[in-house]
């Protein structure tokens, strides 16, 4: 059950720049920085699975494909909350 005035912040793990990016990332990215509801979801940011950050995402969460998109809960003393994943990316699941 989602409450209704529910805030969340999202993170794409993902290549995004460069000669390697991944169509998914690029896409995902270029939809969610830009046209995602920022009342829903006010706090966005990337990281590229590369980094130093991304490879240590990489072990906690297990992540074997990208875009590896997670999405938590924000708590009203704005401390982070439950998180859930997804990976892929499909725009119909975030318009």
């Amino acid at each position: 059950m989602t409450r209704k005035n529910s805030r969340w912040s999202l993170t794409v793990f993902g290549k995004i720049g460069g000669k390697d990016a991944c169509g998914g990332c690029v896409s995902s990215h270029n939809y969610l920085s830009k046209r995602r509801d920022k009342q829903k979801y006010p706090l966005y940011r990337t990281v590229d699975i590369n980094s130093k950050l991304g490879k240590a995402a990489t072990k906690k969460y297990g992540i074997s494909r990208i875009p590896y998109i997670q999405k938590c809960r924000i708590k009203k003393d704005g401390s982070k909350g439950k998180c859930t994943s997804t990976t892929g990316w499909n725009q119909s699941q975030w318009s």
